[in-house]
């Protein structure tokens, strides 16, 4: 399909949707997830690292060879710095590259269908340096400054330490413990 591109500009009112109680979260039970992350371009996610804001934007989207293309940036001094480029489809989610840097075999994070315990490697390639395994370790109720999230757990074991990754249909990374720094999702707008 064609691309859709568009350059996000600060609108006049921001609208941020937050998930309401636990009651209404959405639920992922044994159903495979739609997207496990948002596809929109102008989709806006914050989160926070310990105190520290980080906001990041979905610049482009493009539908090709069976999924789609997401191009992920983060907001630094007002200004859009690709941050990753992320392939959804019925396969997994799946990091291509880390900031301008395209990885030598795009990274599965979540693999599909979901099997518990299940377990895949990845590595990084010579720019990164790091390879290791992820598992799927289960689903669980994330509570986080956004809301409740029914999320998938991956668990990651590489050369440079352990982390733990909880993702939500159509929100993407919702809270992450990694190398000792917490990441929890502030807020997050999907989009239009």
């Amino acid at each position: 399909g064609p691309a859709v591109s568009r350059r996000l500009t600060l609108p006049a009112v921001a609208f941020v949707l937050v998930a309401a109680p636990a009651v209404s979260a959405p639920k992922l039970k044994d159903k495979e997830p739609q997207y496990l992350h948002p596809i929109r371009v102008g989709a806006r996610k914050v989160y926070l690292d310990g105190d520290v804001e980080k906001t990041f934007v979905v610049t482009r989207s493009e539908a090709k060879d069976g999924m789609v293309v997401v191009t992920l940036c983060e907001i630094v001094d007002g200004k859009e710095i690709e941050a990753q480029i992320i392939h959804v489809s019925e396969k997994g989610l799946f990091r291509a590259s880390i900031l301008t840097n395209n990885l030598a075999e795009p990274q599965c994070l979540v693999k599909l269908p979901l099997t518990k315990g299940e377990e895949w490697t990845f590595d990084l390639g010579p720019a990164y340096t790091d390879s290791g395994t992820l598992k799927f370790v289960g689903r669980e109720r994330v509570e986080v400054p956004a809301g409740t999230f029914d999320a998938i757990r991956i668990e990651q074991t590489s050369r440079t330490g352990t982390a733990t990754f909880w993702f939500a249909e159509n929100a993407g990374l919702v809270k992450s413990n990694y190398l000792g720094t917490e990441r929890v999702l502030k807020s997050i707008s999907t989009g239009k």
